[in-house]
């Protein structure tokens, strides 16, 4: 967990809207103050709203952890990636100075061996803040036959955002480019979906989502939106700085999702049945700012109210 407090000059506050524009009073407390708490490890917290988060708002990102994949079997001789993990955020929530407050964080799904076996594969994780009628994203499914779904979350409203996670997909037959993990969704996009055939294009996902891959699906950064992942063959590479996922011939850390929310991917048909255990999704994550002129998208996201990092 990371806290941290930065003194800014008080602006002209206003209304706020779904991304971009001035600051929302809330309430109490001391304006000018700019400060974040994010949340990387699963698991369930209680976050303690301070007097300069009163006085704003607070606006939140939870990403849910990505699906595990299955390793391959007879008549997918790669494996089947896991989904995507959503992305939602929210701005303008009104909390209470000293009231705490729930913070979930949705693991990563697991992967399995080749049949299930006493290893099955799992999806990941729902991250969600108080409750899942305040703000969730679901963990996309763990991999499977045809398409595994990417996770996604609550539905968007002025001051609600987000992207779906992208599809996995199995890898039917022998030619390595198609199946494997999905990427994370995005800020205002949904993440890269597995390529079906080798022949499918490998569009770049739009509003900042995680690319997918043959290999592990990319992940998502935290801090705003920024650029959009790609599809890449050996590890689809994160949106918004978002990790890079796994590549499937890595014998060491092979074709895991990554962070955050990335789908667990597909791997060398020649590896071992223990290198299921490095088939996970990436793990999810939660994250709250407040200050002045702060909210998603990617205004004023960034540590300290600085704009998101590229």
């Amino acid at each position: 967990m990371f806290n941290l407090f930065n003194k800014k000059e008080a602006p002209l506050l206003g209304l706020q809207g779904s991304g971009g524009g001035l600051g929302f009073l809330v309430g109490g407390g001391e304006p000018g103050v700019s400060g974040q708490t994010e949340y990387t490890t699963a698991g369930t917290y209680n976050w303690t709203a301070p007097a300069d988060a009163e006085y704003y708002g607070i606006s939140i990102v939870v990403v849910g952890g990505g699906g595990g994949s299955r390793m391959a079997k007879s008549g997918s001789q790669y494996g089947a990636g896991g989904g995507g993990g959503g992305l939602r955020w929210r701005n303008a929530y009104p909390v209470t100075a000293g009231q705490t407050y729930t913070v979930v964080v949705g693991s990563r799904g697991a992967g399995s061996d080749p049949n299930g076996g006493s290893n099955p594969t799992t999806d990941g994780g729902r991250s969600y803040f108080v409750s899942p009628s305040v703000l969730y994203a679901d963990g996309g499914s763990g991999g499977g036959a045809n398409q595994s779904p990417g996770g996604q979350g609550s539905v968007p409203s002025p001051l609600i955002g987000g992207g779906n996670g992208g599809a996995g997909a199995d890898s039917d037959g022998s030619g390595g480019g198609h199946g494997g993990g999905g990427g994370a969704g995005g800020y205002t996009g949904n993440g890269g979906e597995a390529k079906s055939s080798p022949s499918d294009p490998t569009a770049t996902p739009p509003g900042g989502g995680g690319g997918a891959s043959f290999s592990g699906g990319g992940g998502v950064g935290i801090f705003g939106q920024g650029p959009d992942g790609t599809w890449e063959f050996g590890g689809g590479t994160g949106g918004s700085g978002g990790g890079t996922g796994g590549n499937y011939g890595d014998a060491t850390n092979s074709a895991f999702g990554g962070a955050y929310g990335g789908g667990g991917g597909c791997h060398d048909n020649g590896a071992p049945s223990s290198v299921h255990n490095k088939l996970f999704g990436g793990p999810g994550a939660v994250r709250i700012i407040w200050g002045p002129e702060r909210e998603f998208p990617n205004t004023g996201t960034g540590n300290n109210g600085d704009p998101a990092p590229a």
